[in-house]
């Protein structure tokens, strides 16, 4: 029989704050982080609007680590919001030993500071770590949070762009709700903020192009929007049985009851244009809710 399952800790890490409470406080103080960032050094005309965390230190949440080098700015948000729910948890050193961790995460589009001496296609081996090209692979971070917290059960690193992390939660309260675990670590982080990600997006024409000020004009829902603004951030949450949870008198946020996916297969940078795969997706998640 399929169990239910329920969320019992978060851990984010926002331009809005960390963790829930801080991030409830801003929604209600109308509080918004947007800003504009000069890039008139890349080729960039128009300063593009960003959304960015301001202060992070990943060594707050992780405490030192030797392979924090190899963590590039969106994977240390991964760790940390992982960490962060983690640690909001008392769970035993053996129920993290066989949990799953579904991790979502993006790639290293930092090439300007990760190579700023490419000359011709050849580039100065010496200074480079021997093992550079981990900050390059989705699944390092995955393999970090494993480290830091003693997680060896079923796990998945998830590269599917934007729906990347809430995938990943999907994987998570379908392994739990079919009895492969009885709770797992599920979310992402990513940051779309350095030379290379933002050159990117401006070629592809995607930046928000509006020139007011970026603390009242950007409306994402708005059918006059101009472009999207780019951000980063981590959030993870730990899923669990609930009869698991009730047991271990685990607090409880919320309830995952229905999950669903679909492939636009259109275009390679917009969805169908009448929505009927996103629409599939919500019919899908509805269903398996018992709600449709």
């Amino acid at each position: 029989m399929p169990r239910r399952v329920v969320i019992t800790s978060i851990g984010v890490v926002s331009s809005l704050g960390e963790g829930p409470d801080e991030i409830l406080n801003s929604i209600k103080t109308d509080r918004t982080c947007f800003e504009r960032l000069n890039l008139k050094q890349h080729n960039v005309e128009a300063p593009p609007v960003i959304c960015p965390v301001k202060g992070f230190n990943l060594k707050s949440f992780t405490g030192r680590f030797k392979n924090a080098r190899y963590l590039n700015r969106g994977a240390g948000f991964c760790v940390a919001a992982a960490m962060a729910a983690i640690k909001k948890d008392s769970l035993k050193k053996e129920e993290l030993r066989d949990a799953g961790l579904f991790v979502g995460t993006g790639p290293n589009l930092d090439i300007t500071n990760e190579f700023p001496d490419i000359i011709k296609g050849k580039m100065n081996t010496d200074e480079l770590q021997a093992l550079f090209l981990l900050r390059f692979l989705l699944n390092t971070p995955t393999a970090v949070i494993s480290q830091l917290a003693g997680i060896h059960g079923e796990n998945a690193t998830l590269g599917s762009a934007c729906g990347a992390s809430l995938q990943a939660v999907g994987q998570a309260f379908r392994s739990i709700k079919h009895g492969d675990l009885n709770l797992a670590i599920a979310g992402g982080g990513d940051s779309r903020l350095n030379p290379g990600a933002l050159l990117a997006y401006h070629k592809a024409r995607a930046l928000h192009t509006d020139t007011g000020d970026p603390q009242t004009t950007y409306a994402p829902f708005d059918i006059s929007r101009k472009g999207f603004v780019p951000g980063e951030g981590g959030a993870f949450f730990l899923l669990e049985d609930l009869d698991h949870a009730l047991e271990r008198n685990a607090a409880i946020y919320g309830e995952i009851c229905g999950f669903g996916n679909s492939l636009d297969g259109y275009n390679m940078t917009a969805p169908e244009v009448d929505g009927r795969w996103g629409e599939k997706a919500v019919r899908d998640a509805l269903r398996e809710a018992l709600i449709e």
